[in-house]
């Protein structure tokens, strides 16, 4: 009887903790967020394809990011133009660290004109070059979550593009708009 009884016993104490087990359970988490800085872009220089000298066939000047100047056509670019050469300059800024990318204006979308005189071709600009490439660029810094202030990040961008000088383009000053869009990756 005894062996029988510790048998039982025993049984008993087997199946006690699924007679007393929990129906439920509690678990917790954290909430978390990054706010980021709104990436901006700001006009450091013009794109400037600087004096050129009209000509009886069409002519192409590209400016490279670098803000090299090639190209042209029977006529002459002026390797020393009193005119600014340059590459459109950006500064990109944003939360340190981040990729961006680049959206540079398509081909057939910007012109230039000079404006209050009639008879002056428009001259198209287009074949829009940057050095990050539109793939992007990276912003200056690293991010830090446990910072109690983060300092924005930097990065330079350069643009370049081709004109096209028409046939006997009409002597004058020329200016147009274009928009780079830029925005996180």
């Amino acid at each position: 009887m005894k062996v029988a009884s510790r048998m039982l016993t025993g049984a008993l104490l087997l199946a006690a903790p699924c007679a007393f087990a929990q129906s439920t359970a509690l678990g917790t988490a954290n909430a978390k967020a990054n706010i980021l800085y709104a990436i901006s872009i700001s006009k450091i220089a013009d794109l400037s394809f600087g004096d050129i000298v009209s000509d009886t066939s069409v002519q192409h000047v590209t400016i490279a990011p670098d803000g090299t100047r090639s190209g042209g056509g029977t006529g002459d670019i002026l390797a020393s133009s009193q005119s600014a050469i340059a590459a459109a300059k950006f500064t990109v800024s944003g939360s340190p660290g981040r990729a961006f990318g680049i959206t540079l204006p398509a081909d057939n979308t910007v012109t230039i004109t000079s404006p209050g005189t009639s008879g002056m071709t428009p001259m198209n600009v287009d074949t829009f070059t940057s050095n990050p490439t539109g793939t992007g660029g990276t912003l200056s810094g690293s991010y830090d979550s446990a910072a109690t202030a983060v300092t924005a990040g930097t990065a330079t961008l350069t643009v370049g593009a081709r004109l096209t000088v028409a046939a006997s383009q009409v002597a004058g000053g020329y200016t147009g708009t274009f928009t780079v869009t830029v925005a996180y990756n």
